[in-house]
């Protein structure tokens, strides 16, 4: 009888065992799926200032101490347009989208790139920082900056012209949906910010 019970209870933890190890299993893979399920095109949010608004201006430290301050908004000293992208550490859409950057930024030098994020784990920011798509480009944290603009979800894009005005801002989860802000930043026909519907389908 004692041995009965003894397999029973062998067996009942085999059961609970092969159990979790499939319940781990679903996990990973939900999440994913989750990762891999086309998000929607470029969405701007009504938050923050709005398209066709003057920004004010930021001066903000760069992560690296050694680099000069970064200005962001206001009239450009150097007439040129800026992109502010807004990634988090944290944020797998972003790191996807990261490796695209370098290759997109050789065609846009007559753009200022700079990488914002928010929270005070300077570790994460610096690994991030030191990634060869990002090390060569400034390194803004500020949590003013992302309210200002109404960030609210990431990877987030703000393009603002030579004078300061926004000129396109939204969600932008390829190289391609980013591809499509700048060339919808540097439009004279955006003054309201309106996106193709085509950004707005989702993709396949």
């Amino acid at each position: 009888m004692n041995e009965l019970l003894v397999l029973l209870l062998a067996l009942a933890w085999i059961m609970i065992g092969f159990l979790a190890l499939g319940l781990f299993a679903l996990a990973r893979q939900i999440g994913i799926l989750h990762e891999r399920i086309s998000p929607l095109g470029v969405l701007p949010f009504q938050g923050g200032i709005k398209v066709g608004e003057k920004t004010k201006p930021f001066e903000l430290k760069d992560i690296d101490e050694g680099r000069s301050p970064v200005r962001i908004g206001g009239e450009h000293p150097l007439k040129k347009d800026s992109l502010v992208l807004f990634i988090s550490p944290r944020c797998p859409l972003c790191k996807k989208l990261l490796p695209g950057i370098s290759t997109l930024s050789r065609s846009l030098n007559d753009i200022d790139l700079i990488f914002a994020s928010d929270g005070e784990d300077r570790s994460e920011h610096e690994k991030i920082r030191n990634l060869k798509y990002v090390s060569p480009f400034p390194y803004v944290v500020s949590r003013e900056l992302g309210v200002f603009f109404g960030v609210a979800s990431l990877p987030y894009a703000v393009y603002i012209n030579a004078e300061g005005k926004v000129m396109a801002k939204g969600l932008v989860n390829s190289i391609e949906q980013l591809e499509g802000l700048i060339e919808h930043g540097r439009s004279p026909k955006n003054e309201r910010g309106r996106w193709p519907d085509s950004t707005l389908s989702r993709e396949g």
